[in-house]
């Protein structure tokens, strides 16, 4: 092998394990997650060695309670994350003072008037499950007509299991 080749796989290596083991600062978790056969859900890790799996066969142990965080009750580190995300869909959680923090972003819309309704959202045995949908606006509403950004912060007890997406 070149040792051009080798220093391009040990900067690789490099940035793969700082990126992705150092951005999950500040109790920040994120989660990309597919789809798998049936009600199998499957979270895919990169790390510098390869990748994990943990999965879940989806069947509701516990309902969860939850209350939808307002706006103005946002702490201001979720704020930025969303900030930050907004513009793309995005998942997220963040865990602060006890409480984990659930957020769902469904990107940049050409117009105002979109909703979110929280689907469900409980506890399997090994994984909470947080299922949402992004309900448009209704045929002739009146609507912003600038772009908007849709997201919802729900606020629950912490927890250690991961946060699947539906």
């Amino acid at each position: 092998m070149s040792s051009t080749f080798i220093l391009y796989y040990v900067i690789i290596l490099y940035f793969i394990f700082f990126f992705f083991f150092f951005q999950a600062e500040d109790g920040i978790r994120d989660f990309c997650l597919s789809r798998g056969l049936g009600d199998v859900y499957k979270r895919q890790a990169l790390l510098a060695a390869g990748c994990s799996i943990e999965t879940t066969n989806g069947a509701k142990v516990a309902d969860l309670d939850y209350e939808i965080v307002e706006e103005a009750q946002i702490p201001e580190k979720v704020k930025a994350v969303i900030e930050e995300k907004k513009a793309a869909d995005f998942k997220t959680t963040y865990e602060l003072d006890g409480d984990l923090y659930i957020v769902r972003g469904y990107g940049e819309q050409e117009t105002g008037g979109y909703s979110i309704c929280i689907r469900d959202l409980y506890l399997t045995s090994n994984a909470i499950l947080f299922d949402t949908e992004l309900v448009g606006p209704r045929k002739g509403e009146q609507v912003s007509s600038g772009p908007s950004y849709p997201y919802i912060v729900i606020k629950t007890e912490k927890r250690d299991e991961s946060t699947i997406f539906e």
